[in-house]
């Protein structure tokens, strides 16, 4: 088998999360541009949240490859709330499994997100409206 000289070529895709019974489930689709204020407003009402990635593909011989997620982008949490441990104490009901999770695993905020769910809030992720856009 040999290599053949081909230009490799990039397509971007968005994630979509969706709330699962266990763990989050994704749906992906290819996009032409990391346009986050139209995938958000183009987001299914079961999506919490997104993120996009790259995939390169070429060919080694006749052999098509993938390079699987590359440029994978933080998470935007669609019309989510920024939650911190002093918020989350605040809310009404018990909430001292999450209180001690954020506590345990030092994260500094949380997304209640549109679907009902919670999901800490990792550098490089965002809040984003669906209406406007704005992230936050």
């Amino acid at each position: 088998m040999t290599e053949t000289a081909t230009t490799p070529a990039t397509a971007t895709y968005v994630q979509y999360l969706h709330r699962g019974l266990i763990i989050s489930e994704g749906s992906s689709r290819r996009v032409r541009e990391r346009d986050a204020a139209r995938c958000a407003r183009e987001a299914e009402v079961s999506a919490f949240a997104f993120r996009f990635y790259d995939e390169v593909t070429g060919f080694i011989g006749d052999d098509p490859v993938r390079s699987g997620p590359v440029r994978e982008s933080g998470l935007y949490y669609i019309d989510a709330e920024r939650l911190t441990a002093e918020d989350v104490a605040a809310l009404p009901g018990d909430y001292s499994v999450l209180l001690d999770n954020m506590r345990g695993n030092q994260w500094p905020a949380v997304a209640r997100c549109r679907t009902g769910n919670f999901q800490p809030l990792r550098p490089g992720d965002v809040v984003i409206s669906s209406e406007t856009g704005r992230v936050s």
